[in-house]
This record gives structure tokens, C-alpha cells and sequence, in this order.
């Protein structure tokens, strides 16, 4: 719908919302006084020649085509900015590219040559480690391109550590929002996903299976069919990948595949406490500097990204080459990227296994059987021998913490593998014999790092086997 005032710009609206019919009402009123039954009459129209009409995909705040970004500054005018290798530009938005949803607040004005601004987010957020604050900034860029899945940002510390205001900055930044935090519900997850670029849910404590299955699926891109109307059988599909970011107090999921699409930022809590009011103001002053700082690093990295290594080594592979290149851009080798990101993901995997009550018995119980004389048997044998090492360790056990079936040890076996092996411990399932599928656990070295021909060697073994 072309737009004369305040300027001319385009903007997209449904044809059945009430924003739709009162500008065509308003565009109608000089010809004579229109009932709503001509309004409604004459959408149906519309909407008819819409179906004939070429069909264009809008995106939610961010939107590629071919080498540059878009991104939607949310304000009255429609205008929106531009990023390619070549720099970034603020432009009006001829073409509609975008659905903006009614939560969405506009973006602060980006400041124009920011190389260095962008570390003015630091002197609110409180990370203090140099390889977290580069992993944010690569985070905050993949958050802005649509063809990249960017890791679900886990803010996670005690009470009194900032975690709602600091995710509220963060997302402001790039989405901010008249609801810039959500709780979770997992009913309306994907309508939430569907209208936020970046959802922001607060004091989650715990994932299900199928919750965390669903976050998962947000991240790498997700389509969900739902019902149109109780009155007939059509079907409406949402199709979203979004930047996510979660703050509790403990990692909600234990998945390895949650896990590896994680970037987690730890808190400390605050010892003083000022005013919550001036430090939203006096960040808000700094919004367009650390805008115009982000942008300026994208295109340094677009103009690398294409000659940098491709990070192969990790799950979220499009994530990690964008992080390398970051580094190369910063001045940094790209492996300063992959020490980041495996410190990141060794540090996760360290906490949920101290933690963790089977992960505590595994390494302990482990000592005794090193990589060349691992423990072999079933599940049963496993779960008396970790019982006893509970007992040994004066550890009490019950129901509710330690089931101890061979079906949930099992799962919890499959679920910690990675997180064991990071913390010295490595857990493997064989072949099943007729009688039983037995599991292989042994010893890895203090670092989770093993001799590589002697592990093959092994699974050979279990091949001939």
C-alpha cells in the first residue's frame, strides 16, 4: 500500500486487519460516505486479485537478497538499512520486504563510522572475559543474518546478576520490543517465533524433551502446520529460524543437540545495586553507537567471509566460519574464533557434569577402567556398581533423583555422552549380543583429549565384533 505522509514509502498490511480498512476508508471518504459492507465487499476483491498476483516472502525485522542484508528500522517512515561488504546505508523501503508485527519498537539511529563502539555495550554488560565479549559480537551478527543459525544465548547466573536487564539490552540493540521478554509457553511458541526475530524468555528452568526438540528446530529453521479455521480442513504453515536468547538460573537441557546449538555467558552477582531507571536511560544514549559499531564489524566480516576457512569442525558450522572470520577482521588468526568457542563449550559442558548426580558417579566409577581396560556389560551391572560407588561416596539415593532402570540409564548415558567426554569420560554403546546390548565406558585423559588410533582400534574391535 503506497503511503504519501510523512513521506513516500510503501508499507504491508493483511487485508482483513482493521489498520488495512481504515486507510482504505480514509482513501475512499472523497468519493462519497462508504459503508463497512463496501469495505468488506471490496477486500474480498482484493483479496482475489492477490491470489493471482506474484507471491513475495516478507521476514520479521531482518531479510537478505543476494549479497546484502536488510534490516527493518522499525520506524514511521519504513525506512531501512542496507549492509553489504561494500558498508551500510540507511534507505526508505521501496519494495515491502517486511512484516512488522505490532510489539516492534524502532531501532536507536546507528551512528555512522562506530569501528570502536561497539565495546560501549561492556561498560553495561559485565564480561570481563575477552573471548565472551567476542563471542557475543559474533553472535549479535549472525542474529542478523537470516541464512545463518545462530546459537540459542544462554544468560545464566543467581539471583541479583542482571540476567533480565542484560538480555533486555542485548536484544534492544538489534529487536527491540514493547515486550522485550517473554515467559514460556509452550503452546504458543510458534507464535511467538513467528512474530519476534529475536525472542528474548526469562527464567526458564527446565526444558522437556519436546520443548528443547522445539527450540532446536527454531534455531536451524522450522516449519510448523497449524489448522486455518475449526470450519474447514485448510492449513496455514509458519516458516521461521530465529536468534534465541534464554536466562535462568541453570542450563535448562541436558541434550547434546540443545547443547551444541548453545553460546553460554555466565553472571556474577551484583554487589551494589543502582538505579535501574538512569541505567536504561543512559543506555538507551548508547543504543545508536553500539548499532553503528555492530554494522561497521558486519561488513568487515562480509568482506572475509567468503575466504575464510570453513569451520567444519563444529555443529553450528555457519556460526563458527562467521566467527572466524570476525577474528580475521579484529586483527586476530580465525583459530582465536575456535579457542573461543571450544573454551565456551567445554566450560558448559564442565558445570553440567559437576552437577549432574550420574555424571559425579561416572567419573568417579570410571577411574578404575582406563581407555585400555574400559568396563563392558550391561546397563544392570552398571547401575549395581554406580550404586555402590553412591554409597562409597556416602551419596543418597532415591526415586526421584536416580530411578535407576536400565531404560532411563539408558537415556541419560545417550544424553551426557558429550558432556562425559569432555570431563574425562567416555561412554559407548556396542552391538547387541543375544542376550543383551552391552554399553563400553573407560577413562579418557584430564583434558577429554585421547590417543585417536587407540580409540579406533577399539571401535574396530567392536565392528569385528
Amino acid at each position: 500500500m503506497p503511503v504519501n505522509s510523512p513521506s513516500a514509502h510503501s508499507e504491508c498490511h493483511q487485508l482483513d486487519s482493521r489498520e488495512f480498512l481504515s486507510r482504505l476508508d480514509a482513501m475512499m471518504q472523497p468519493h462519497g460516505e462508504i459503508i463497512l459492507a463496501n469495505l468488506k465487499k471490496s477486500v474480498e476483491i482484493l483479496k482475489l486479485h492477490a491470489l493471482r498476483a506474484p507471491q513475495r516472502d516478507l521476514c520479521v525485522r531482518f531479510a537478505q537478497d543476494g549479497n546484502s542484508i536488510f534490516i527493518d528500522c522499525g520506524d514511521e517512515i519504513r525506512s531501512m538499512i542496507e549492509v553489504n561488504s561494500r558498508g551500510w546505508r540507511v534507505m526508505p523501503q521501496q519494495t515491502p520486504l517486511f512484516l512488522r508485527p505490532t510489539h516492534q519498537r524502532p531501532l536507536a539511529p546507528p551512528t555512522v563510522n562506530g569501528n570502536d563502539n561497539f565495546v560501549k555495550l561492556f561498560d553495561f554488560i559485565n564480561l570481563p572475559n575477552e573471548q565472551d565479549q567476542f563471542l557475543l559480537g559474533t553472535w549479535f551478527l549472525s542474529a542478523m543474518l537470516p541464512n545463518v543459525s545462530s546459537p540459542i544465548l544462554l544468560v545464566v547466573g543467581p539471583q541479583g546478576a542482571g540476567k533480565t536487564t542484560i538480555c533486555r539490552w542485548i536484544r534492544s540493540v538489534i529487536d527491540p520490543s514493547v515486550v522485550p521478554t517473554l515467559g514460556l509457553n509452550n503452546t504458543n511458541a510458534h507464535h511467538v517465533f513467528l512474530h519476534h526475530a529475536v525472542p528474548c524468555f526469562e527464567n526458564v528452568s527446565y526444558f522437556d524433551r519436546s520443548t528443547a526438540d522445539q527450540f532446536c528446530r527454531a534455531v536451524t529453521g522450522n516449519g510448523v502446520e497449524r489448522r486455518k479455521l475449526y470450519t474447514d480442513c485448510n492449513s496455514v504453515i509458519y516458516a521461521y529460524r530465529r536468534a534465541i536468547i534464554i536466562n535462568g538460573l541453570v542450563i535448562p537441557s541436558l541434550r547434546p543437540d540443545f547443547l551444541d546449538r548453545c553460546l553460554v555467558l555466565k553472571c556474577s552477582r551484583f554487589e551494589k545495586f543502582g538505579s535501574l531507571k538512569e541505567l536504561d536511560q543512559q543506555f538507551a544514549s548508547a543504543a545508536g553507537d553500539i548499532l553503528g559499531g555492530l554494522l561497521d564489524l558486519m561488513v568487515k566480516t562480509l568482506q572475509l567471509r567468503d575466504t575464510t576457512p570453513p569451520a567444519t569442525e563444529f555443529r553450528m558450522a555457519d556460526f563458527a566460519t562467521l566467527g572466524r572470520a570476525l577474528a580475521t577482521g579484529l586483527g586476530h588468526p580465525y583459530e582465536y574464533f575456535d579457542t573461543a568457542y571450544s573454551n565456551n563449550i567445554l566450560q558448559i559442558n564442565q558445570d553440567i557434569a559437576e552437577g549432574n548426580l550420574v555424571a559425579r558417579l561416572l567419573r568417579d566409577f570410571v577411574r578404575s577402567h582406563p581407555l585400555e581396560k574400559p568396563w563392558i556389560g550391561p546397563l544392570e551391572e552398571l547401575d549395581s556398581s554406580l550404586r555402590a560407588t553412591a554409597k562409597r561416596l556416602n551419596i543418597k539415593l532415591d526415586r526421584a533423583s536416580y530411578p535407576g532402570s536400565p531404560r532411563w540409564l539408558s537415556t541419560k548415558l545417550s544424553e551426557l555422552s558429550t558432556v562425559l567426554r569432555d570431563v574425562g569420560v567416555n561412554v559407548h554403546q556396542l552391538k547387541r549380543t543375544n542376550t543383551s546390548r552391552p554399553w563400553k565406558i573407560s577413562q579418557l585423559d584430564c583434558n577429554g583429549t585421547v590417543d585417536l588410533s587407540l580409540i579406533n582400534q577399539h571401535l574396530q574391535g567392536e565392528t569385528n565384533d
